[in-house]
């Protein structure tokens, strides 16, 4: 079951990604202080942060492969994979 601070983070993330036309990659710009936000005030938002594509891409961008222990191909792929999540929240 998605809780609350899911639906909450994704009905911003979702509030971002109108902001810009829906265009992922400019959205991730205005997800940066969100993102802060959320991981400085709401609690263990760390735990749900795959439920949360935009902010679980932001996460996988702003490290490289090594940080998750993959390969650059299983990075690339994954990077895909949240991409066309974020995609289905539109």
């Amino acid at each position: 079951m998605i809780d609350d601070r899911v639906l909450f983070a994704n009905d911003v993330c979702k509030l971002i990604l109108s902001k810009n036309n829906y265009d992922v990659d400019r959205s991730l710009i205005d997800v940066k202080p969100m993102y802060e936000y959320f991981h400085e005030h709401v609690r263990n938002i760390y735990e749900a942060e795959e439920d949360i594509p935009l902010f679980n891409l932001y996460h996988y961008l702003k490290c490289d492969a090594d940080n998750f222990d993959l390969t650059e191909e299983e990075y690339q792929n994954k990077i895909e994979k949240i991409k066309q999540q974020v995609k289905n929240l539109i």
